[in-house]
């Protein structure tokens, strides 16, 4: 699953692009990724990619921290994994859709 949240302002056939998450919530999803692929992938990026539906590359970037992490990805990890978005941001529970939403809405400046 790719794609927006509902009123996200998505048009025609595009994915609206959000800012990343900030660097301390970063730093904890590298670890939780890095995590997933020691524990499901035997530490094997390539296997962990393909199964995540991504290059070995992406995935390698996301890990260093070269590429940032926005809402598609968490979006799409949770789809192909079953982890909740805040297991992926190591929150904990707690985190609604509509808390995601505003927290969104507050990094694009919009109301």
């Amino acid at each position: 699953m790719s794609g927006t949240l509902p009123g996200m302002g998505q048009a025609k056939g595009k994915v609206a692009r959000t800012k990343s998450v900030p660097e301390p919530i970063a730093r904890a999803f590298r670890d939780q990724l890095r995590a997933y692929v020691d524990e499901h992938h035997d530490g094997n990026q390539t296997a962990a990619a393909k199964a995540l539906g991504m290059t070995q590359g992406h995935l390698s970037a996301l890990m260093r921290g070269d590429r940032k992490v926005g809402l598609t990805v968490l979006l799409d990890l949770r789809a192909k994994t079953g982890r909740t978005i805040d297991e992926w941001l190591g929150l904990g529970a707690g985190i609604t859709e509509s808390t995601l939403r505003a927290i969104v809405r507050d990094e694009m400046g919009k109301p």
